[in-house]
């Protein structure tokens, strides 16, 4: 598994809302919702098995006895690496980018040609190092964050020490 760099400081300047047109995948874990592009996301399957602790390790996960070697991870809802899948994930995507690993997720919903309003995070919610700056409204009072694949997995998977 390769170390990933943290992402770079951006600035905490106020942006204005925009709209953003197109397909996207809205993915969940416990109380975290992320809205990812359709075309970050490579593949998608329900999970036959819960994956466990890899031994040795801290947050990656595996299916014992599976022939394919996959590793999987699963994310709590502040982004943080669990080193155990939670009952509830069922399916699991696998994202475009240089780390081949399985994303754990509780629901995996697409949102075909959907035109999203999306409101800048307010600068005292942000960290230096957090993935997600926006956050656009899905349906009736349901709120996702705003992220790409390479965001993503840089973040979380820099806790990988």
């Amino acid at each position: 598994m390769q170390t990933l760099s943290p992402l770079p400081v951006a600035p905490h300047v106020a942006a204005a809302t925009r709209v953003v047109q197109g397909s996207y995948v809205l993915l969940r874990a416990d109380s975290l919702r992320l809205l990812l592009p359709q075309s970050d996301i490579q593949s998608a399957d329900y999970m036959q098995a819960r994956p466990e602790l890899i031994e040795g390790e801290s947050g990656l996960l595996h299916v014992p006895g599976s022939a394919d070697g996959a590793v999987y991870v699963a994310i709590a809802s502040d982004m943080r690496l669990l080193d155990a899948c939670p009952a509830d994930r069922f399916v699991s995507t696998r994202l475009h980018g240089d780390v081949d690993v399985q994303w754990c997720w509780t629901e995996m919903r697409v949102l075909h040609d959907v035109q999203l309003q999306c409101e800048p995070l307010p600068a005292v919610l942000l960290a230096p190092y957090t993935p997600v700056r926006e956050i656009a409204a899905v349906g009736n009072n349901e709120w996702a964050y705003l992220c790409s694949a390479e965001m993503l997995q840089q973040f979380v998977l820099s806790q990988k020490g």
